[in-house]
C-alpha cells in the first residue's frame, strides 16, 4: 500500500494549495494506517494465543481486536455539515 507522501500529493494537484483540506486528509490518511496496524497487531495476536492454547490471552486479543473496529466506525460513517 502507498504511504501518505503519495497521497498528499494527489490531493496537492486535485484540491488546489488549500492546507487546511490537506492537513486534514493527511491527518485521516495517518488515522487509518494507525488503526489498521492496531487491528493487524490484534489478529496476529488472537492467532498466537491460539497457537499457545492460552483462552486468557486469546479473549484478550479479542476484545483489543472489537475495540479497534468500535473506534474505526465514526471514522467510516459520512459527517453531516449541517449538523450542530
Amino acid at each position: 500500500m502507498p504511504g501518505p507522501g503519495l497521497f498528499l500529493s494527489q490531493i496537492i494537484r486535485k484540491e488546489g494549495a488549500d492546507m487546511t483540506k490537506i492537513k486534514k486528509r493527511t491527518e485521516r490518511i495517518c488515522q487509518l494506517w494507525g488503526w489498521s496496524l492496531f487491528i493487524v497487531s490484534a489478529l496476529f495476536f488472537c492467532w498466537a494465543s491460539i497457537r499457545a492454547e492460552d483462552v486468557v490471552s486469546f479473549f484478550g486479543g479479542f476484545f483489543f481486536l472489537v475495540a479497534c473496529i468500535v473506534f474505526l466506525i465514526p471514522f467510516f460513517i459520512k459527517k453531516n455539515s449541517d449538523a450542530p
